[in-house]
């Protein structure tokens, strides 16, 4: 199923309408003619990877608002400031009030794509993943808004694959490698059959424990730059090695490069959707003749 597919999307959209003209717009019904007509125009204030144009008409949608509505570009466009990103047209009270909404999804979606945008064209080599860290009831649409800039998705909820953290293996107690054996055999014969095994693990120590299991992926997790070249020379001794994650607070473009110096193709970031600053996207109207 698409992202954009999703219910949860039309969900989050009434809440947000329900927040903000729950109760009406107060100014726009004293100020604004009801029978005025306009444009409303919303502009890229920065250069930016433009995200969520196409909820513009699915918010109309909900309100009820016959709006003419042209999109200028699509999602993944790499805009310049002061490019027109959508035209609306219709009642200006529809255009004063949907406004705000509008923008709110428009400048956050558009933030996360700008983000891994700029990422992922300074280190190419590296698949960046993002995480569950998400704002409640956005995961979807920060998820896309990832992949819209270049990013690999991680598993969208807990039951999309077994990953295996830290917690798991103290709760089982796995701390050697006979009962890191038993442990994965155990999984591997109760998990879906095409579903991967991926397993956290924090230090060397608990690396060679793990791989005495025999994962499909390894997540090397909040490991400094050495610990982490062990790792991997602990890895690459095996006939059949698995895939190599790394994750952990990485959040600068010198970081990502000693990464992918050490051979790591995939990693995974919170900070893709976790610190971002959404991007400027103003609005500007145009009053034509009354309808």
């Amino acid at each position: 199923m698409s992202y954009l597919a999703s219910p949860t999307i039309d969900d989050l959209i009434k809440i947000a309408i329900q927040e903000d003209i729950g109760l009406g717009d107060l100014t726009s019904a004293l100020a604004i003619d009801s029978s005025a007509n306009g444009s409303m125009v919303l502009l890229a204030r920065e250069n930016l990877v433009v995200c969520g144009v196409t909820l513009i008409e699915r918010i109309a949608n909900q309100v009820g608002a016959k709006l003419t509505i042209s999109l200028n570009v699509v999602d993944g466009s790499v805009c310049s400031e002061m490019e027109p990103l959508v035209l609306v047209e219709g009642p200006m009270h529809w255009l004063l009030s949907l406004e705000r909404i509008w923008l709110n999804f428009l400048q956050r979606l558009s933030g996360i794509s700008t983000k891994v945008y700029q990422l992922k064209r300074s280190h190419p080599s590296l698949h960046l993943l993002d995480t569950r860290k998400t704002t409640p009831g956005w995961r979807v649409l920060e998820k896309y808004a990832v992949l819209v800039g270049g990013g690999t998705n991680h598993r969208l909820s807990l039951g999309d694959m077994i990953l295996i953290k830290n917690n798991h293996l103290d709760a089982a107690k796995v701390t050697n490698e006979e009962k890191s054996k038993v442990f994965f055999e155990s999984i591997r014969a109760k998990k879906p059959w095409h579903t991967p095994i991926e397993c956290e693990v924090r230090s060397l120590d608990e690396l060679r424990i793990v791989l005495a299991g025999a994962p499909d992926f390894i997540l090397l997790d909040n490991m400094d730059d050495q610990t982490i070249r062990n790792c991997m020379e602990e890895i690459s001794r095996l006939k059949t090695p698995p895939v190599v994650e790394v994750s952990g607070g990485i959040t600068s473009d010198a970081r990502l490069t000693t990464i992918s110096e050490l051979g790591i193709k995939y990693v995974s970031m919170g900070a893709l959707t976790t610190n971002v600053r959404s991007v400027d996207i103003s609005a500007r109207v145009k009053f034509d003749k009354k309808i």
